[in-house]
């Protein structure tokens, strides 16, 4: 390693030491100092938000897509529907976790891929059960 001009010997671990507040707000607080809450840039938000979205999208669409695999006959639904097919499966899967093993302080929590897959097949089961066919007359 090339010495700084200037400087002997090469840099150390010591020359890069960056130092690090470990106080909390609330020594600061009770040390008569006040608290700033960092303001996000509405525009991060945003793209953390789109992220999100994004996310449940593609999920939805692979979790949907495995389902009418997994489903025996013919589903008549468009990439939009298989979507939501899976997005509301992981949202039965996880009721369906809850309500089977229990879970954490709060009712609803989004399933795993596995329970997101059967709750979409038990959503296709309910849509195509006999009693919601139309009639053909």
């Amino acid at each position: 390693m090339v010495p700084i001009v200037g400087q002997s010997s090469p840099p150390t671990t010591a020359d890069f030491a960056v130092k690090i507040d470990t106080r909390l707000p609330c020594q600061d607080l009770a040390a008569g100092g006040e608290v700033r809450i960092a303001e996000v840039d509405p525009a991060v938000r945003f793209l953390e938000r789109s992220h999100a979205v994004i996310g449940w999208a593609i999920a939805g669409l692979i979790i949907g897509a495995m389902a009418r695999l997994l489903f025996p006959g013919k589903q008549h639904m468009g990439l939009l529907m298989t979507m939501i097919l899976g997005i509301l499966g992981s949202a039965v899967g996880g009721v369906l976790t809850f309500l089977l093993f229990g879970g954490p302080g709060y009712a609803y929590h989004p399933a795993g891929w596995i329970m997101s897959i059967l709750g979409a097949i038990l959503l296709l089961w309910i849509c195509d059960s006999p009693s919601t066919r139309r009639s053909t007359r």
